[in-house]
């Protein structure tokens, strides 16, 4: 590892670090693997201070873009995972060898969507007379309802 002076371009990528709202320490970690130099928590804050201006202007432009970004709407994370389910859906042939994986994943799935949706989710003990097939029934009924919710939802804006 070198000691050398950050070159232009690399100050430049240090700011735009901290517009990303890095910590200083990730900043520095950043720096190291990056451009193979030592910089300190010191120097990064010091970088905060003479650019808080800029760096909460750019911030504030990095936040806007944020929104145009598809995955940061709710109703499309919800649809890219419906998306999933239904693929994972097609996958699922019992008995196969792969079957318990297929439905922890598709459980995995649910939980998101539900905690997307703000619902809680309630657990199902291993020690309930579901099997696995009846248990596969009833989220793929939770499936459709958030579905339905949410093209509803959409329908109404």
């Amino acid at each position: 590892m070198t000691n050398k002076k950050l070159t232009k371009p690399e100050k430049e990528q240090v700011l735009r670090w901290l517009v990303e709202f890095n910590t200083p320490q990730k900043v520095v970690n950043l720096v190291k693997e990056a451009f193979g130099k030592e910089i300190n928590r010191a120097t990064v804050a010091w970088y905060q201070n003479r650019y808080k201006n800029e760096i909460a202007e750019r911030q504030r432009q990095f936040l806007q873009n944020l929104e145009q970004i598809p995955e940061f709407h709710k109703a499309v994370r919800l649809l890219k995972l419906h998306d999933l389910l239904e693929n994972l859906q097609e996958k699922l042939e019992f008995p196969s060898s792969n079957w318990i994986d297929l439905v922890k994943e598709y459980r995995g799935i649910i939980k998101q969507i539900a905690e997307e949706a703000g619902d809680i989710i309630e657990r199902v003990e291993t020690k309930m007379v579901f099997t696995d097939e009846q248990l596969l029934v009833k989220l793929q009924r939770a499936v459709g309802e958030k579905k339905a919710s949410l093209n509803s939802q959409n329908n109404n804006l």
